[in-house]
């Protein structure tokens, strides 16, 4: 049986910890994970504009559109 003490400074002494951003495991883990996010972002964004260029390559009146801006600037 724990005794209800132990277990509880064991949980303070638990939250106080810091990060020791020396430790190799510690950098090791956070440029995976920084490194991760940046992909992800990266691919949000390339898929982003993906779809855009996608749905306008599609649209049957993106060319009748272009035609009238240019028409409009004239």
């Amino acid at each position: 049986m724990v005794l209800p003490s132990k277990f509880a400074r064991d949980l303070t002494e638990s939250s106080y910890r810091t990060i020791n951003f020396k430790d190799p495991q510690v950098r090791a883990l956070l440029l995976s994970l920084g490194a991760r996010a940046l992909a992800l972002v990266g691919s949000m964004v390339f898929s982003y504009f993906l779809i855009r260029y996608a749905i306008k390559s599609m649209d049957p009146t993106h060319e009748e559109k272009q035609r009238q801006k240019e028409l409009a600037e004239i």
